[in-house]
């Protein structure tokens, strides 16, 4: 975990969700239902392969929600 002792802060780029769904149906090759069920699916996530690990991607919502939190609770003076 990167913690305030080893950076001064991190930029956390917001995207309408609108725009999202269309980048990630590209992206993973779905139709644009799927890519909208995939934003809303807090237990997404993308398999392992032979040259990446799984990695867990939780809902959209659920995404900005926990930057939103770990800002409000930051100790350092540089959370915006």
């Amino acid at each position: 975990m990167i913690t305030g002792k080893y950076t001064a802060g991190a930029i956390y780029v917001l995207r309408n969700p609108l725009d999202t769904v269309i980048s990630v149906a590209d992206h993973y090759a779905l139709q644009l239902d799927e890519a909208i069920e995939m934003l809303n699916d807090r237990r997404a996530s993308i398999a392992a392969m032979d040259i990446r690990t799984g990695d867990y991607l939780g809902s959209w919502f659920s995404h900005v929600t926990s930057w939103k939190k770990n800002r409000i609770n930051c100790s350092s003076s540089n959370a915006l």
